[in-house]
């Protein structure tokens, strides 16, 4: 069965219960045994999970059933806020979505940013509601189920930004045609394409982007507020080789000159994204509209695309693309020399197309403080423009604690500390998840708002407090305008007692921790 959360299969989660365990592999009789023991149903995995969570995701329709007889939450929130309908949707299990419905569940409950585990780096499963989730997964079942019962065909969150995008990019064709019969918003902004019309062209979904032409798409969207992982549709499909997906939409009147803007997708226009993909019939193609004077500098190599003849030309971008590609890959490598060659020959630190778009932002990433350093010296226009993901080169540095990249980024200019990723993540808020110690420490001393929640609401208190990172934890609360009051239930049952803040969970283990810190702890006894 596939499994759209996790590749760790059937493994189970730390802190897993014999309930969970019996729940997430279908064994009835082992979960009604322990049903007749009257247990917690509703006590959680180390990522938050109850045995409800856990037999809706591989589709154990008599377990869901034993469990909702017994007033199982079908509304609780793992860490990631997903909810039971959400997994059940986004593996397909009909049967189990219609059932949660029928029990009243919400369709448009917003899922939070994860499915199986509070993964802050997760790629995958990042669904946001089940509409999407279901739309994800290819479910056209599912998604017309949740359609039925007046699920927001136009919600917006999660990886994908919407129903529709999610649907084009996997290549769902027949439920992008239903969720445009069901009046889907075809230029919704938001995602990691910044519309649905880009994430088609990237993917080479053809006969989506036929349909979303067909269907009033702006043929020449910008991605969004960060432009999109390719800034519009033309740039995605120049680079991704998509020759026929090209023609089409120059058209429909696709500018072959667009830029990103302020913020530009990775390579900053369609004409510098083939060339860097090496595409050369696509570069062919784009010559004949492109104006050259929208070229980056390293790509025009001091005017030589002046010479005549077409073939010459393209041979002079591709030539130009390759040497920028080598560039960024001694930024990613951290070949300094090479680095510090290929800048004094005239490359400019801004020229597109690194790892994280430029190349301090890659080198900064990275830990590499001689090229940070290098890159700096030569420009720090760089130093609060966001990549594609809507992080800065203080952002990254903070992500993996390279302290000596902060100061040098921090004295370099007026930078933003307390950048934010898109999905709201803050420089503290990834420290505070990593549980480092130091980077928190710097980027407080540096008035660095301790405080700012991510898009589901969530404080880097509150995200150390859910990791156990008490030295963290220890640092934030004198500086936290958080509240200073927990609840802790205590389970007789099971002998734990458990530190309750909004939806997320910590071990007692920082019960003493959080007292010592003049944080107000209240017990409650369970009946």
């Amino acid at each position: 069965m596939l499994d759209r959360y996790s590749s760790s299969e059937r493994r189970p989660e730390n802190d897993s219960t014999l309930l969970h365990i019996a729940s997430s592999a279908g064994l009835l009789s082992v979960v009604r045994g322990i049903l007749l023991k009257n247990p917690d149903i509703e006590q959680i995995d180390g990522s938050g999970n109850r045995a409800l969570h856990h037999t809706c995701r591989w589709g154990h329709i008599n377990i869901v059933k034993a469990l909702l007889d017994i007033g199982a939450d079908f509304e609780a929130e793992n860490h990631g806020k997903c909810t039971a309908i959400e997994r059940a949707a986004a593996n397909g299990h009909e049967e189990v979505a219609q059932m949660l419905v029928n029990e009243g569940a919400n369709v448009n409950r917003q899922t939070g940013p994860t499915g199986n585990q509070a993964n802050v780096n997760a790629q995958g499963g990042q669904y946001d509601n089940a509409l999407q989730a279901a739309a994800v997964g290819g479910h056209q079942a599912i998604v017309q189920l949740l359609l039925d019962n007046q699920a927001n065909v136009n919600a917006q969150g999660g990886d994908y930004g919407n129903a529709l995008q999610a649907a084009a990019d996997w290549g769902h064709q027949a439920i992008v045609q239903l969720l445009l019969d069901n009046q889907a918003n075809v230029n919704a902004q938001g995602g990691e394409y910044g519309n649905t019309l880009q994430a088609a062209a990237h993917e080479g979904h053809q006969a989506i982007v036929q349909l979303l032409l067909d269907n009033q798409a702006n043929v020449n969207a910008q991605g969004g507020r960060y432009g999109g992982r390719y800034g519009n549709a033309l740039q995605a499909a120049a680079f991704g080789d998509h020759q026929a997906i090209v023609q089409l939409l120059l058209d429909n009147q696709a500018n072959v000159n667009a830029q990103g803007g302020r913020y530009v997708g990775r390579y900053d226009n369609a004409l510098q994204a083939a060339a860097f993909g090496g595409h050369q019939a696509i570069v062919q193609l784009l010559l004949q509209n492109a104006d050259l004077n929208y070229l980056h500098p390293n790509f025009a190599e001091d005017h030589r695309l002046q010479a005549p003849g077409t073939q010459e030309i393209i041979t002079i971008l591709l030539g130009s693309a390759a040497k920028i590609k080598s560039f960024h890959s001694d930024v990613q490598e951290g070949r300094d020399s090479a680095v510090a060659s290929a800048l004094e020959s005239g490359m400019k630190p801004d020229v597109p197309g690194g790892l994280h778009l430029y190349a301090l932002h890659t080198a900064a990433g990275q830990g590499n403080l001689s090229i940070v350093a290098l890159l700096l010296a030569k420009s720090n226009a760089e130093l609060n423009i966001t990549d594609f993901a809507g992080r800065t080169p203080l952002w990254l540095a903070a992500r993996s604690g390279h302290i000596s990249v902060l100061d040098k980024l921090f004295e370099s200019g007026t930078v933003d500390i307390n950048p934010q990723d898109l999905e709201g993540r803050s420089a503290h808020w990834q420290s505070s998840a990593r549980g480092d110690r130091n980077a928190v420490e710097w980027l407080l001393s540096r008035n660095a708002d301790p405080d700012i929640p991510d898009n589901y609401g969530m404080s880097p208190l509150e995200k150390a407090r859910i990791e156990g990172n008490k030295s963290v934890i220890e640092a934030l609360i004198p500086h936290s305008r958080s509240t200073k009051t927990l609840n802790i239930t205590r389970n007789p049952q099971f002998g734990i007692a458990i530190l309750a803040f909004g939806f997320y969970w910590v071990t007692l283990s920082c019960k003493a921790l959080l007292i010592h810190l003049g944080v107000i702890v209240r017990h409650r006894q369970e009946d």
